[in-house]
C-alpha cells in the first residue's frame, strides 16, 4: 500500500501573505481581538512612556530653558532633531538583534533603552548648568527616540490577525499627549508665569487650572 505523497511546502512569501490577509479583518473585530491581548496594553504603556514623554518635552522644554537659564525659545530644538535618525536607529537595532536571537532580543533592547531614557531624564532634571542640561537632554532624547522605534518594531509580532487593532491601540496613547499642545504653545508665546503650576505642568491644562 503506497503512502500519499508529501505535501509540498508553500511558495515563498505565502506565510507572510496569509498573515497580511489575516490582518485585513473588520475594524471592530480587529480592535476586539487586540484589546483582549494583554501584550498590547503593555506596549501601550511603554509607548506612552517613550513617545508620550517625547511629545511632552517638545511642548515644555523651551519653557524650561527660558525659566531656568534665561535662554531663547529656540534652545530646545536639538531634542526634536534627534527624531530624524534615532527612531529609525531603534528599529534597525531591534531588527539586527532579532537576527542574532529571537523575539526576546527585541524585548531586551527595548528594556535597556527605557532604562537609559529614565536615567537620562533624571540627569536632565538635576542638571545645574545649561551645558549639562543640553548634554543630558541629548542623551535622554537619543534613548527616548530609539525606544519609540524599538516599541513599534514589536507591533507586527503581537497578533498578525489583528495588526490594525494592535497598531491603533498602541498609537492611541498619543491623544492625551498632543491635545494640550496648543495650550503649551500659548504659555511659551505669552511668557506665562508657571510658578504656581510647575508641579502639575506634566499633566496638562485641566490639572494646572485646578492648581492655579
Amino acid at each position: 500500500m503506497s503512502s500519499a505523497p508529501p505535501t509540498p511546502p508553500p511558495p515563498a512569501g505565502a506565510t507572510l501573505a496569509a498573515a497580511v490577509e489575516g490582518g485585513k479583518r473588520g475594524g471592530w473585530d480587529s480592535f476586539k481581538a487586540a484589546a483582549a491581548n494583554y501584550r498590547v496594553w503593555l506596549l501601550f504603556s511603554t509607548y506612552g512612556a517613550c513617545f508620550g514623554i517625547e511629545i511632552f518635552i517638545h511642548n515644555i522644554a523651551a519653557v524650561y530653558y527660558v525659566d531656568h537659564f534665561g535662554l531663547s525659545l529656540g534652545a530646545a530644538g536639538s531634542f526634536g532633531l534627534l527624531a530624524l535618525f534615532a527612531r529609525a536607529l531603534g528599529g534597525y537595532l531591534s531588527d539586527k538583534g532579532a537576527l542574532r536571537g529571537n523575539l526576546n532580543s527585541r524585548v531586551t533592547l527595548l528594556f535597556v533603552l527605557m532604562i537609559g531614557e529614565g536615567i537620562g531624564l533624571l540627569w536632565f532634571a538635576n542638571a545645574g548648568t545649561v551645558t549639562y542640561a543640553v548634554i543630558a537632554m541629548l542623551c535622554f532624547g537619543l534613548f527616548t527616540h530609539m525606544a519609540c522605534g524599538a516599541t513599534y518594531a514589536l507591533v507586527p509580532f503581537i497578533d498578525s490577525r489583528a495588526l490594525g487593532g494592535v497598531a491603533g491601540i498602541i498609537g492611541a496613547v498619543l491623544y492625551g499627549d498632543v491635545k494640550d499642545g496648543p495650550w503649551y504653545f500659548d504659555l511659551i508665546l505669552n511668557r506665562t508665569d508657571i510658578s504656581a503650576m510647575r508641579r502639575h505642568l506634566l499633566f496638562g491644562e485641566a490639572l494646572c487650572a485646578q492648581a492655579a
